[in-house]
């Protein structure tokens, strides 16, 4: 019987040859659904940054030479006159700072770094003062290699602390008090463009920008926190209208505290005539990007965001006090600005930044150092 199909009918090509098929597809395959973006940034970033740090302590500030000039460092300083300043050099950093009591300035950080996606500056002060009733500031500008020629980062930071009675009248019974800590700071980020006109498309990426403080043991110091503001969320104006800013409550700035009629009224979405400072009317912050308040750490960070204008934050946070003794208060700010030649999630150093914003808080390098800056355990 004749044979129906030819002997080698259902051999195929050789081995070699369908492997070689194969992987063909398989490339193709893989090539049409990589991000070929994601996967090289992915490989530059292996590559170690090139780091450049200084620290001054209380006698390295001590020992630094006083400011000649302090324009434009005196916003917020009650006396300019009787302001302490100094000025850090090293190398190419310049870091000029104008302070005033009851401010007590303990340690400065400032870092410069190029790593596989840009290069940035990092700056953060520790301070001491007390919860005794009053403001202070400290004012600073950062002059760091490779931003733009004659950019500074400028930097306000103050706090205020508050005591009043409980609201309403007298009970007969004892009532804790109401002490208020309130946080305020302005950033204005050197640009990373020369000239830095072309602001829609600079590079540069605020990686952190927040403060904190640290009000040791409550069983020693008698300050229980109670609430703090702001409480983030995402209001539908920031679809239409993602440069609008939040004013919080600050009820607690004011001599009318004691009017429990007016309390409860909560934050409401403004444009800031003024940058942020503790003063009724001025505590403002952006409405659309996120704040993270971790509550365990006593620190407020906005995530990382792209912004070489002048930017607000505030926040505060309430007390019951058993005393109306002044307590030691330590008290931090600290900033991380950079280039970013690719997406700005993988410039961040913060490894929590996700697309969903409700996590904890930005926790990136300098994050690291606000709360090194912040601890009082030995």
């Amino acid at each position: 019987m004749p044979r129906l199909l030819p002997s080698d009918a259902l051999e195929g090509p050789p081995v070699r040859a369908r492997w070689a098929a194969i992987l063909a597809i398989a490339l193709a395959a893989t090539a049409a659904s990589t991000d070929w973006i994601a996967a090289w940034d992915a490989t530059r970033g292996l590559v170690p940054a090139a780091t450049d740090r200084h620290d001054w302590d209380a006698a390295g500030l001590a020992a630094a030479p006083a400011l000649g000039d302090t324009t434009g460092l005196t916003d917020g300083i009650d006396d300019p006159a009787g302001a302490a300043t100094a000025r850090l050099e090293a190398g190419d950093v310049v870091l000029d700072l104008v302070w005033e009591a009851p401010l007590t300035l303990t340690e400065v950080r400032v870092e410069t770094y190029t790593d596989a996606f840009g290069t940035g500056h990092r700056l953060a002060i520790g301070m001491e003062t007390s919860t005794a009733p009053g403001t202070g500031c400290v004012n600073a500008s950062l002059r760091a290699p490779k931003t733009a020629a004659g950019d500074a980062t400028a930097l306000q930071y103050c706090i205020r602390a508050d005591l009043h009675e409980p609201p309403g009248e007298p009970t007969g019974e004892w009532r804790p008090l109401h002490f208020f800590l309130t946080q305020t700071a302005n950033l204005d980020a050197a640009a990373y463009t020369d000239p830095p006109a072309d602001r829609a498309n600079d590079p540069t990426l605020v990686d952190y920008f927040g403060f904190g403080f640290e009000t040791g043991n409550a069983y020693d110091t008698g300050l229980w926190p109670n609430w703090r503001s702001p409480h983030w969320y995402r209001d539908p104006v920031c679809d239409t209208d993602p440069g609008i800013y939040r004013s919080l409550d600050d009820l607690h700035l004011t001599d009318r505290y004691q009017d429990p009629a007016l309390h409860g009224t909560g934050a409401e979405l403004t444009r800031p005539g003024s940058p942020a400072y503790p003063v009724e009317g001025r505590l403002v912050l952006p409405a659309c990007t996120p704040v993270a308040n971790d509550y365990f750490d006593d620190a407020t960070a906005l995530e990382p965001y792209a912004d070489i204008t002048p930017v607000p934050l505030s926040s505060w946070t309430e007390f019951n006090a058993s005393t109306a003794e002044p307590q030691p208060l330590r008290t931090a700010v600290a900033v991380d600005v950079r280039s970013c030649d690719t997406g700005f999630r993988t410039c961040s150093s913060d490894p929590t930044a996700p697309a969903d914003p409700y996590h904890p808080a930005n926790s990136g390098a300098v994050g690291e150092w606000l709360d090194e800056l912040l601890r009082t355990d030995p």
